[in-house]
């Protein structure tokens, strides 16, 4: 699909060519989504459902649905996000349930078996070959020079040498999207604490004199069942895990909190991203709206 110029309809032009025929003076990132909107709005109003459905249904990657459309790669990331899809990124492609499939389709064509290294396999002899003739072990981690790399490494990230040994929880400071709605909820006079615990399950934030727990779901962290589907898998630091099972988890943590009363508000990443300041205040009010107008003695904690 060639690019024109919504006002002289001359094609291939560029950035400086529409500046010049830009009628309101726009800026270049203006003028930019002015000539996309020109070009590719009739499109993604005739196309954006069937690429929705590609992308998020089918997990077809962007390189797939650029050869589909014969567009340039970087043009159907900017549909994508005209169309309000987060883009997967590579942890998250990889893990799709397509592409997990498919690494084994191929795996079992190439190599008779699932994983590139199952045991037996070519690359599984070869793998140990090189590790054995380089290190003097069939495998990495009983070299000592591995094995001390790696304790440092943990020494350095965690302060212990076995992420087992990890507490649960790790709350002591806000991320940035907590310290971003921690600052909305101030600016909106909202008082709230950090960090509270209802029957040792931790919520990220408590709204004062009441019975309200605010919860920041990432998007990736607790699966938005806008980018996943329940059969797909989440590889975490700790391993493999079902997008089902982190969504169980969730709702019986929210159970937990309501059978001591609390009402529990889950706000998603990618919500809140899309807001500036100002409208995240405003989110944030319409959302605590109902339940803060209860404000009651009785509620108090």
């Amino acid at each position: 699909m060639k690019i024109v110029c919504p006002v002289c309809s001359k094609q291939l032009g560029n950035v400086p060519h529409f500046s010049k025929c830009n009628p309101d003076k726009l800026s270049n990132e203006e003028v930019k989504e002015w000539v996309f909107q020109f070009n590719f709005g009739p499109f993604i109003k005739e196309n954006g459902h069937i690429i929705k459905k590609l992308y998020l249904d089918e997990q077809r990657s962007i390189q797939e649905i650029a050869q589909t459309y014969n567009l340039p790669y970087g043009r159907v990331q900017k549909i994508l996000a005209a169309l309000g899809i987060h883009r997967r990124g590579l942890s998250d492609a990889a893990n799709t349930t397509r592409r997990r499939q498919k690494y084994k389709d191929t795996c079992l064509h190439k190599y008779g078996a699932e994983n590139a290294l199952s045991k037996n396999t070519e690359s599984y002899h070869k793998r140990n070959s090189t590790v054995e003739s380089k290190y003097g072990v069939k495998n990495v981690r009983q070299s000592k020079i591995i094995k001390e790399k790696i304790n440092n490494t943990m020494l350095a990230r965690y302060g212990r040498l076995r992420i087992s040994k990890l507490p649960r929880f790790q709350k002591n400071q806000p991320n940035k999207l907590e310290a971003r709605i921690s600052a909305a909820l101030t600016l909106c006079d909202i008082s709230h604490t950090f960090s509270y615990y209802i029957k040792r399950r931790q919520f990220d934030f408590h709204i004062t004199h009441t019975k309200i727990v605010i919860e920041i779901q990432g998007d990736f962290w607790h699966a938005n069942p806008t980018y996943y589907k329940s059969t797909d898998h989440i590889k975490f630091l700790n391993g493999l895990k079902s997008v089902q099972s982190i969504w169980d988890d969730d709702a019986a943590k929210k159970d937990t909190a309501e059978s001591f009363g609390y009402t529990v508000i889950a706000l998603w990443e990618s919500d809140i991203n899309k807001l500036n300041d100002e409208e995240l205040q405003t989110w944030l009010l319409t959302h605590l709206a109902t339940e803060l107008r209860r404000l009651l003695p009785d509620q108090q904690q």
